[in-house]
């Protein structure tokens, strides 16, 4: 029997209700405004707000979608997976749910409700400003807890140059990512990087970054501590820099604050500007291997804003 959408959410949230004694109003149940980009992707999930009995209290209810009724369930997994690898001090800004269900076959998750950026682009500016240090230092204690170098050359033709050789390969992705993969081949070929993995969220942009909750909300991002969602696409054995790197394209564009932020992460982590362009452009491989419902035109652009980034700042041509 096919349920209506909007009976079947309401269902769902007295189900948790119940389940959290009584700390949801259900009447206050309300949809959440999905980014723009998200109606292009099949597996996207919805997600409504619901008060709680104050306003400390707000929760936020994540539903998969009929097409992919498991997603929530396996992204709620994956965070679980990197909070443990994380530890209890880095783990903490993993976010994890408050309960877990599935309701007519479709998987969904409760949360705490939690601030975001503003959408003042100037206002914007400043919380990012005054956040993306304890980010970045955040990401560099990630890589540090969960980094391995590879030493077996079957692992590094698996998740180094069959990745580079995809985007090579590739004539409908620009120019400068073909030259870009073909020359990153040459390199590793020379023995001119290490190669490593680590932990890698493969989603990491600013809307990804919600902060606990202040009497205001603007000064949240600025006083709280964060914690980051998304973790669908998440890989206990990913490459280094991507996460980092995006964070930079979506927090301050192409140019030089940006530029400066990635190589003071650069510089923390250790990793030479051509080990890690080489780590975050065979990451674009991987996921090219493996769009799944990720958009085949969203990636090409993806892999353009990279590679540009990384060619303009003299990334990969540094020894």
């Amino acid at each position: 029997m096919k349920l209506d959408f909007e009976e079947y959410i309401i269902d769902i949230v007295e189900s948790c209700s119940y389940r959290l004694n009584g700390a949801l109003r259900v009447g206050t149940t309300r949809p959440i405004e999905s980014p723009s980009f998200k109606e292009r992707v099949a597996d996207a999930t919805k997600a409504f707000l619901v008060d709680g009995t104050s306003r400390e209290n707000g929760y936020v209810l994540i539903v998969s979608n009929p097409r992919f009724p498991d997603f929530v369930n396996q992204a709620v997994s994956r965070a679980f997976d990197a909070q443990s690898v994380l530890g209890s001090s880095l783990g903490r800004a993993v976010c994890t749910p408050l309960l877990t269900g599935a309701w007519g076959g479709q998987s969904y998750a409760v949360y705490k409700r939690l601030d975001g950026y503003s959408r003042n682009k100037y206002l914007r500016r400043i919380q990012i400003l005054s956040s993306s240090e304890r980010i970045f230092a955040w990401l560099s204690g990630v890589f540090d807890r969960t980094k391995t170098e590879y030493k077996g050359a079957m692992d590094q033709e698996r998740d180094f140059f069959n990745p580079l050789r995809i985007l090579s390969a590739d004539k409908s992705l620009d120019d400068i990512v073909q030259k870009a993969a073909f020359a990153l081949e040459s390199r590793i070929s020379r023995g001119e990087a290490r190669t490593f993995s680590c932990l890698q969220h493969g989603d990491f942009w600013f809307g990804n970054i919600l902060f606990y909750r202040s009497a205001a909300s603007s000064l949240s991002p600025i006083r709280q501590k964060f914690q980051v969602i998304d973790w669908g696409g998440s890989r206990l054995n990913g490459y280094p820099g991507i996460d980092a790197l995006r964070f930079s394209l979506s927090a301050f564009g192409q140019g030089r604050v940006a530029s400066e932020r990635f190589c003071s992460y650069c510089d923390i982590i250790g990793l030479s500007k051509v080990e890690l362009s080489l780590s975050c452009v065979c990451s674009l491989g991987w996921l090219e291997a493996n769009l799944n419902q990720f958009p085949k035109s969203r990636f090409n652009e993806l892999a353009s804003n990279v590679v540009r980034f990384l060619d303009r700042h003299e990334f990969l041509d540094a020894q």
